[in-house]
């Protein structure tokens, strides 16, 4: 899994460019994985719905979930780089690990 992850992917390149497009699903998807917030499923909902549409996420157990554990990795990894790459969090991080 870790080799596919590490490819330029259109799939991935795909779901990085539909998140910029839509925040409030990116945002819902940040709460799912970094936050664990359960979000009941309701597909009338527009972010769920994106997100259903886009094959990102599933129903489980009533809730929203991401769809496969492959995306999950995914996901996360774009969040981390962009929070790496726009946040002054990081940087101090890693000059305390440094210094």
């Amino acid at each position: 899994m870790a080799i596919l992850l590490k490819e330029n992917m259109p799939l991935f390149e795909s779901m990085a460019k539909q998140l910029d497009l839509y925040p409030e699903l990116r945002s819902m998807i940040e709460d799912i994985l970094y936050r664990g917030k359960r979000i009941p499923f309701s597909p009338e909902e527009k972010s769920i719905n994106l997100g259903v549409m886009f094959g990102f996420l599933k129903e489980e157990d009533g809730h929203v979930a991401v769809a496969n554990r492959i995306f999950e990795m995914c996901l996360l990894n774009l969040f981390m780089a962009k929070e790496a790459i726009t946040s002054d969090v990081f940087s101090q991080g890693e000059t305390d690990r440094i210094g």
